[in-house]
This record gives C-alpha cells, structure tokens and sequence, in this order.
C-alpha cells in the first residue's frame, strides 16, 4: 500500500507539472493545471485516510517540506509530495471544520474519502481598518453543496475565492494540490457572519507572548487580567485590542463584560465597529453549536448540528438535508432529529430541553404528520417556535419548519 500512495501523488505531480508547463507555469496558471490534473487522476481508496496515515508514519520518504505543528487545516495536514514551485497535501479530518477564509495561493482541492459540506461566498469590501488587518463589508453566502469523493474545486489566491468546508464523516480526506503563495500585496482573511473579515494567519512572537502571559494572568488572577485586558483593548493598537478581546471572549463566552469591551473597541475601529459585536457573537453561538456536536456520534446528529452552525436560514439547512437524504422530506427529516435530540437520551448532550407536555404535544404533532408535510406548516411553525426557546441558534431553530 506504501508503493500505491507514493505512486498516486508522484504520477499527480508528474501531471499537474506537465500542464502548468504548458501554460506558461505563472501562479494564477496553476488552477487550470491542478484541476486538471485532479480530475484526470483522481483520488481513489489508495489514498484514503487509512492508507495515507500508515504511510506516514511508516515511510522514510516522506517529504521534509511540511506545515508547522500548530496548522489548523487538516489533523494532520501531510505534505505527500513537494517540487520548487508547487506541493501536494492530503488533508485528513475527524472532527473538523474550515471557518469562512479566502486563500494567499492557487491550485486545486479533491475530496478522496467522505463527504465534505461546502459553502462559498463573495466579498464586498467597504473599509480597511487596523492596519489592514481587519476588513468590514458585505459577506454574500453562495449556493451550499456536498462534495463527495471525486469532486474537485479551484482554488483562486484573494478575493475571487471565499468558501468554509465542514467535513460531514468522520474521517473525510481532500487532497491539495497548490503554491506556496501567489504573493498578494493583502492578508489572507477569515471571514466572521456579517462581514467582518480579520488576518487569522498573523503572527508576531512578541504580541504572542503577552496574550500568553494575559491567559496565564487569568489562571493566577482573574480580577488583575480583566483589568489588564481593559487596558489592551482601549489603550493597545486596535489589532491587538481585536485580539485580546476574541481570547476574553474565548474565555467566558459572550458575557456583558465582552460586550462592554467590544463596545470601547468598536468606537476605534470605524466603520468596522458596527459589525464588531454581531460578528463575535456570530463566531461564539456557531462555537457552542460545535462544541455540542463533538460529543455525539451518529451521523445525522453530527449532520444537523454542522448544518445549524454553518447555514443561516431555512432554506439552506433544507436544501442540504435534501441532498444528503434523497427522497426524504426534509421538513419531516428536521423535525425528527429536533424531537430526538430533546429526548431524555440526548437532552443531557445536545442542550435542548423540552417540559413533558412539550414533548408529548410534539410527539402527537409529529404521529399526525401526513405525508403532505405542507398541510401541515402552522402545526410545525408552532412547535418549532417553542422549541427554539433558550437554545442556540433560536432564529433559525424557529424559522427551520417555517413552510
């Protein structure tokens, strides 16, 4: 199987090279190459997640070219093959989701094992602000869709190309073929729900080590770094104001002391500072979602809640249950795992909490169900609405079975 796993990538990177070639071998020229290449050969079994792992830890030849220890973007993210001027990755995810990000390269992406949720966006740019390390506008949701093995995307460096994947089984392996950097003269942003867009690959080891030092503070002294991270946050350069205040918020939650430092941030940052608050509540409500669904294990549990912190309307979550469930009503289908994860069983987990008569009446609701669920829209509005009671996120939760 090690012979197989070399053989693919080399025989990929022999293609992609080849093509590029033909085209002039420019940065922005490696996309038409990668895809191509991607889809003359693509991933198969041989490069599934079993198969790639044990390669790596079993192989001598692995390249020395490989990510830092600390890359989000894979667990792990392997560099299987590696040239001068572009590489090859398989990226196995578990348990993984990407947030809403544009890329500082070109290339291509397949998925070889699993089943990915993908979700792209456009950008437009209002205003830069902190030395350009955040950006405000209008973030636009495209159409999601689900990528099984097979399918391939480009990868456009900047602007043209804003997505966030989240991995649907467990495990799901893309595989990337791409450059180093295309060597934009901006950031490669992350994008927060409305529009606020910040430089999450920025790093700098002095600030590092004084967010380190404000987080070990907190551990000694809660009073002394609530004060020390007021300070950061009104006296700092707003950068590292911005980033002192996302680690409070990492460490309490949404809290009306969050909000008070968002708010002293938000008046020196400019026009951004309309989108501060919602834009960090946005990412707080989608990390409790995850943090709910990493402790279940069926599938559409796992599923429903990866949808519910990633898409923000009805229309969406339906549209993607109805393509991963073919022939099923997705109305019903919501409905069902609704009811199920406010049962006795999973309440405990999933955070929602129904009262005995809720749940009988819903139960009833859901016994009567005929099989036009579209006569039956002001029954579920209504149950929807007390369901959604308390429980994040509770504007979609509410408008889910809105029909």
């Amino acid at each position: 199987m090690d012979g197989a796993v070399a053989a693919y990538f080399s025989d990929l990177a022999e293609s992609v090279s080849h093509r590029w070639a033909q085209l002039g071998r420019g940065p922005g020229q490696l996309t038409e190459a990668a895809v191509a290449g991607l889809k003359e050969l693509p991933p198969g079994p041989n490069v599934g997640a079993l198969p790639v792992l044990e390669y790596a830890i079993s192989s001598s030849m692995l390249p020395t070219h490989q990510s830092s220890l600390s890359d989000p973007f894979g667990q792990p993210p392997l560099v299987l093959w590696s040239g001068p001027d572009f590489f090859i990755q398989a990226l196995t995810w578990i348990d993984g989701t990407t947030d809403i990000h544009q890329h500082g390269f070109d290339g291509a992406f397949a998925v070889a094992e699993g089943a990915s949720l993908h979700v792209p966006y456009r950008f437009s740019l209002g205003e830069s602000t902190a030395e350009g390390h955040i950006v405000a506008g209008d973030l636009i949701m495209g159409q999601p869709e689900i990528l099984r093995p097979g399918d391939v995307r480009p990868i456009d460096a900047g602007f043209r190309f804003i997505h966030a994947l989240f991995h649907l089984e467990r495990p799901t392996v893309t595989i990337v073929v791409r450059n180093e950097s295309s060597g934009l003269p901006h950031p490669q942003y992350s994008y927060l729900r409305p529009g606020l867009g910040y430089d999450r690959p920025w790093s700098d080891r002095v600030v590092g080590k004084r967010l380190q030092a404000l987080g070990a503070v907190r551990r000694l002294d809660p009073t002394a770094a609530e004060t020390s991270a007021t300070e950061l946050v009104a006296t700092a350069s707003p950068w590292v104001g911005f980033l002192a205040l996302r680690d409070v918020i990492g460490w309490s939650g949404w809290t009306d002391r969050a909000a008070g430092l968002c708010d002293t941030l938000s008046k020196r940052v400019g026009a951004a500072g309309e989108l501060l608050a919602p834009a960090l509540q946005a990412e707080t409500q989608q990390g409790n979602i995850l943090a709910r669904r990493d402790l279940m294990n069926a599938r559409h549990q796992r599923t429903f809640l990866a949808l519910l912190a990633n898409l923000p309307d009805r229309a969406a979550v339906h549209s993607v249950v109805g393509a991963l469930y073919p022939g099923q009503a997705p109305e019903r289908l919501v409905f069902e795992w609704v009811l199920e994860l406010a049962s006795a069983q999973y309440r405990g987990i999933s955070g929602l909490r129904l009262s005995d008569d809720q749940r009988a009446a819903l139960g009833g609701r859901l016994e009567n169900l005929g099989t036009d669920d579209r006569a039956t829209g002001a029954d579920l509005r209504q149950a929807l609405g007390d369901l959604a009671t308390g429980w994040e996120p509770p504007v979609l939760l509410r408008s889910l079975l809105a029909i």
